[in-house]
């Protein structure tokens, strides 16, 4: 099968966006407490991960409408 770079990014950033969706929905005080200063930096909330997703998902089916991502 051939994989090219893109697909290659755009799975690592799909993995990532599923982190921070789940780490949001589900960890947040966990987060809140192990990482003070990092949350001062990176805070999250659910209006960003679910836009961040929106914006993920939409590169993934422009990719796909290309040929660049085998699914």
């Amino acid at each position: 099968m051939y994989f090219n770079l893109e697909a290659l990014l755009w799975y690592a950033i799909l993995i990532d966006c599923i982190g921070a969706c789940i780490v949001t929905l589900f960890f947040l005080d966990w987060y809140h407490e192990n990482f003070p200063k990092l949350q001062k930096i990176f805070p999250l909330s659910k209006g960003w991960c679910i836009a961040y997703f929106l914006g993920v998902f939409w590169i993934g089916c422009l990719l796909y409408r290309m040929n660049i991502l085998p699914w």
